[in-house]
């Protein structure tokens, strides 16, 4: 079971992945640039490589017996993060293939029709790396909220613990004597009432 702290980290990190896959999408502005295909296998690659990632570490974080709160909370956000990956690689495959579109057309962009399919391409082109955006801004947001998360429920567990271990103890009473009782004895010499 790994400590809050841990849990807390590991999602931090995945999150500054993810931030570093961003900034590797294709850009929508012109002129485009087709990617080599081994850059275009390799980060597909790390894409199918991160979801199967998240997917060990959510099924990892509930196999646990019992499963602890923090480790539930990251369950989630991997579940989440596993999902929305997914999208991110279908935005992938569908930019890949318009910019490569827009390769094989370069000669005839003149033409007509040629011109009218261009222009259609370049809309799914910006919906698919706004779509791939989106997505990995929601999965970094997710990560870094539960990762906050169980940063506060962890202090939070420390401070009671802490000020459970400073709290005074209660006085025993005897077993058959009344707090009462117990709290009014006569000092030595006193005398009873009659």
């Amino acid at each position: 079971m790994n400590t809050p702290l841990a849990e807390s980290q590991a999602l931090d990190t995945l999150a500054a992945r993810l931030v570093e896959h961003r900034a590797k999408l294709p850009s929508a502005a012109i002129p485009f640039e087709l990617p080599e295909p081994q850059t275009t296998g390799r980060q597909l690659g790390e894409l199918g490589h991160l979801i199967a990632e998240t997917s060990a570490d959510f099924q990892q974080r509930l196999s646990a017996e019992p499963p602890s709160e923090c480790g539930i909370r990251a369950a989630w956000a991997y579940a989440d993060v596993s999902d929305r990956l997914g999208q991110v690689v279908s935005a992938r495959g569908a930019v890949t293939g318009q910019i490569a579109f827009f390769a094989h057309t370069h000669e005839l962009r003149d033409k007509p029709d040629i011109a009218a399919a261009r222009k259609t391409a370049l809309r799914v082109l910006d919906l698919a790396v706004s779509n791939a955006q989106e997505e990995l801004d929601e999965a970094v947001g997710r990560l870094r909220s539960e990762s906050s998360m169980i940063t506060r429920l962890a202090e939070c567990a420390r401070l009671e613990a802490a000020f459970s271990r400073t709290a005074p103890a209660a006085v025993p009473v005897a077993r058959g004597t009344s707090a009462t009782a117990t709290a009014a004895v006569r000092p030595p010499g006193a005398r009873k009432s009659r």
